[in-house]
């Protein structure tokens, strides 16, 4: 920590004038992460609630049975742990960020985790979400047998919505998260 103080006291002064104030740049640096800690915590429940949600739902009330839709469920609920997976090695890879190392080490580690979510948020997330969809889709045979067309385009349309909410969703939790991301990697600039 004396080795960061003495950096950020011999670092260039700002246009101001004077030196960051390490101690206020650290504790910034922790909210940020904090609140990075609460989205992917958020993140976890949320996914994990709705596997249990398909679960109850394709056990009780649209118990299947083709093979087929078997297979459907679990690309569902596959991608949903995919998923699960990512945020708790990203909240695992946000813990290892250390704003007290020295300013090239912080700067280095928050650099990595926003590069990771960043491929996150590109290809890895489209692909669950298309898995996703392809896993909805793959139920209408069975689906068909069961329900009027009535009902079954009121449940695809029903989708079709939910899915264009979840997409409005995400896009804005991404993009706050992003945010937050960028303000933490430049406080680890700060230093």
């Amino acid at each position: 920590m004396d080795d960061l103080f003495k950096q950020w006291q011999n670092a260039p002064a700002e246009s101001s004038g004077k030196s960051p104030d390490p101690g206020r740049i650290i504790e910034q640096a922790e909210q940020k992460k904090r609140k990075s800690r609460r989205f992917h915590t958020g993140n976890i429940a949320v996914l994990s609630a709705t596997i249990v949600g398909l679960l109850v739902f394709f056990n009780t009330v649209a118990p299947v049975q083709e093979p087929l839709s078997l297979a459907s469920v679990g690309v569902m609920i596959g991608g949903l742990l995919v998923r699960i997976i990512i945020e708790v090695i990203s909240y695992r890879k946000l813990q290892q960020i250390d704003m007290t190392e020295d300013t090239l080490k912080a700067n280095s580690q928050a650099r990595q985790f926003y590069t990771f979510r960043d491929r996150i948020h590109g290809p890895v997330t489209i692909a669950i979400v298309l898995a996703y969809c392809v896993g909805v889709a793959m139920l209408i045979p069975e689906f068909s047998r069961y329900l009027t067309i009535k009902s079954l385009l009121i449940y695809y349309a029903g989708f079709v919505v939910w899915g264009l909410i979840m997409i409005v969703v995400i896009r804005k939790q991404i993009k706050k998260e992003a945010e937050t991301l960028r303000e933490l990697k430049g406080l680890t600039r700060e230093g």
